[in-house]
């Protein structure tokens, strides 16, 4: 596992967004979590965050605008997008067009997020 990296989870479910918090700080991650894509953006701009785990519906700004926003203002690292809807539409806006790495359906396990996390961190460092 890649080692000191932090990781932002946003998601608007408290019981999510802390057992995956929870899961990754155990795997050596170092976690900032969000309840929403405004904190979300906050977060990434006042900390040093080198992926990002996010649902996609989320009150206020949702996860594919965050995606967006944060690969306008230049974020390169590793997005993976969380959601409970598994339709096409939603797969090609937040892969195709807003620029997410991975999009995985709900729910999922901590160890599958973190395989994902460093394939993508070993493929940024190539």
């Amino acid at each position: 596992m890649i080692k000191n990296r932090t990781i932002l989870v946003a998601d608007d479910n408290a019981a999510i967004r802390e057992m995956l918090a929870q899961g990754l700080t155990m795997m050596g991650y170092r976690v900032l979590t969000a309840s929403d894509g405004e904190e979300a953006y906050r977060a990434w701009t006042t900390g040093s965050v080198d992926g990002i785990i996010c649902d996609i519906m989320m009150p206020g700004m949702d996860g594919i605008s965050l995606c967006k926003l944060l690969r306008d203002k230049g974020f390169v690292g590793p997005i993976i997008l969380l959601t409970v809807l598994d339709q096409i539409k939603k797969m090609g806006e937040g892969l195709v067009m807003a620029g997410a790495d991975r999009y995985i359906v709900k729910p999922c396990d901590v160890d599958t997020l973190r395989d994902h996390l460093e394939e993508l961190f070993a493929r940024e460092a190539v």
